[in-house]
């Protein structure tokens, strides 16, 4: 549960990530998404990044890098995925 007048969790043991994406320009999350932990931060991450690159597949070879990273509630990057098509011979 989100506690929208302040911008933080209900449950403070539970811990907010923030998913941004990058591919040209900036998309940052404002909204967050409560997970466990750290470890299902990445997995979170993985399954997000694989179905946003299903998603827009033409618009990833056409800016040729795309990347998602993560970040805490204080707006720490934990960690980040990046994604970089290239055509040898090009």
């Amino acid at each position: 549960m989100r506690n929208e007048a302040f911008g933080s969790s209900l449950n403070p043991a539970v811990p907010r990530y923030f998913f941004h994406t990058q591919n040209g320009q900036v998309v940052r999350d404002r909204t967050g998404t409560e997970l466990p932990d750290l470890a299902a931060a990445r997995s979170e991450a993985v399954r997000a990044a694989g179905e946003m690159l299903r998603d827009s597949a033409d618009e990833f070879w056409r800016t040729g890098g795309w990347s998602l990273s993560v970040s805490d509630e204080q707006g720490l990057e934990l960690f980040r995925l990046e994604f970089v098509a290239t055509e040898p011979g090009r």
